[in-house]
């Protein structure tokens, strides 16, 4: 039986911004984590006075992680890494 918790670090696309974050509930959903590391990363959360999305990648599978999936199921594993980047919307 895989830990009850999960130790990741997540990094923003300039590679410059890392953050380590431990002890996170599988059960928790990618958008929960997303909007926990935000603030943590000091990433801004308006441009063009609108709010900035973000999602996550997993560096290992360069799979894009969706804001409804749990942790639990995403095949991330302890000392991954996510990169957070923000949601580039057309229009």
């Amino acid at each position: 039986m895989k830990n009850k918790t999960l130790d990741i670090s997540a990094v923003d696309v300039s590679g410059q911004n890392v953050v380590n974050v431990s002890r996170l509930d599988r059960e928790m959903s990618v958008g929960e984590l997303l909007d926990s590391l935000v603030p943590k990363m000091r990433l801004p959360v308006l441009g063009n006075g609108r709010r900035i999305t973000y999602h996550a990648r997993h560096d290992r599978t360069g799979q894009h992680l969706h804001a409804s999936q749990l942790l639990a199921d995403t095949g991330l594993e302890d000392e991954d890494r996510i990169t957070v980047q923000p949601s580039i919307q057309a229009g």
